[in-house]
């Protein structure tokens, strides 16, 4: 691996580019949206699991009407959120020793509502009819179990 190494639509990464260098018996990872070091993990590997990753992740950006509006995400926002759910994935994976064998559920979790919700919070306003409809329609869920989700990770980061 050589180091400041530019990867762009290497192994079908169409719209994600990335650098990544080595640091030590790690890789870190960066581009406008992440920043993570990876240890344990190649180059090679990077590249194999996220293109598997964004064969799995199954975001719906299709636009919401939220009381007689229109809103739908920027295409900078998608860039990071997909690139901020399979990083954030890929690092729960490796710092926790664990196979990389990630499956669609892991990528829908609730670090994924998490990741939605840093984004839009800043957007929209924390819990805005907006927020939560956005949120709930990338992520394939029911307005009603989407707000429930929200709820509860808001209760998990106030204890």
């Amino acid at each position: 691996m050589t180091s400041g190494n530019l990867i762009s639509d290497l192994m079908e990464l169409p719209h994600d580019t990335f650098t990544i260098s080595s640091e030590q018996d790690a890789i870190r990872v960066r581009s406008p949206y992440v920043n993570c070091l990876f240890r344990n993990l190649t180059e090679e590997d990077f590249t194999i699991v996220y293109t598997k990753c964004l064969d799995l992740l199954r975001l719906d950006f299709s636009p919401v009407q939220v009381n007689g509006n229109t809103y739908e995400w920027p295409e900078k926002d998608r860039e990071a959120l997909r690139q901020r759910i399979i990083t954030d994935s890929i690092y729960f994976y490796t710092v926790n020793g664990l196979p990389l064998d990630i499956q669609p559920s892991d990528l829908s979790h609730s670090k994924a509502v998490d990741v939605v919700l840093s984004l839009l919070d800043k957007k929209y306003g924390k819990d805005s009819e907006v927020s939560l409809a956005l949120g709930a329609g990338v992520l394939r869920m029911e307005p009603d179990d989407h707000r429930d989700t929200v709820a509860g990770r808001r209760r998990y980061y106030e204890r």
